[in-house]
């Protein structure tokens, strides 16, 4: 298995653990992972899925990330380049919060929340295209369903990112994510 370590840099304040929860939104979500201290999720890295694992090594004034590939295969650095700059926009480590807590310092209505949530940055999904499934799944019935759905998919598409499957196994049978939404011939019915 072939493995590669990226360590990026995040503008204080800044907090792995409720960015994760924000992106993760609920417990049951198998594509965005949290253990208590990992983030992870299975990534495209050369057209071979990757297991990408984030971890906050350092926080105060100089918070570092550690991010981890790992792959079935070999990975080129064009691959490792571009899992750092997903982690960038998935987390939100170019986000500057200043003026915002510049402002809410003093407001008596949400000063307590700020200092609460002190850290948290406004995540990303990784594509349009799961921005999109991610929109329509959650705006059915209720925000748990959504992600139900959504997990539903996940595991239909062929792609797994269970934590005890190797990583880059995939059903023969079925198209991988990304060509889903092109095959008009899917049987959609069995995702709900």
């Amino acid at each position: 298995m072939a493995r590669a370590t990226i360590v990026l840099p995040a503008t204080p304040p800044f907090r792995l653990d409720l960015t994760a929860w924000a992106l993760r939104r609920r417990k049951k979500n198998v594509v965005d992972r949290w253990d208590g201290h990992r983030y992870s999720r299975i990534i495209v890295a050369d057209d071979v899925p990757a297991r990408l694992t984030v971890t906050q090594e350092t926080f105060g004034v100089e918070p570092t990330l550690l991010v981890t590939l790992e792959s079935a295969a070999r990975m080129s650095r064009q691959a490792k380049e571009d899992a750092g700059r997903l982690v960038h926009k998935v987390l939100g480590l170019a986000v500057d919060l200043r003026p915002f807590y510049d402002r809410a310092r003093g407001n008596a209505a949400i000063e307590g929340l700020v200092e609460r949530f002190l850290g948290v940055r406004p995540p990303r999904f990784p594509s349009v295209f799961e921005a999109l499934v991610n929109a329509i799944a959650c705006q059915q019935v209720t925000l748990d369903l959504g992600i139900v759905l959504l997990n539903r998919f996940r595991s239909d598409s062929g792609r797994t990112s269970s934590p005890r499957a190797p990583c880059g196994t995939r059903s023969p049978r079925r198209p991988t994510w990304p060509t889903c939404p092109r095959s008009p011939s899917r049987d959609w019915g069995s995702v709900a």
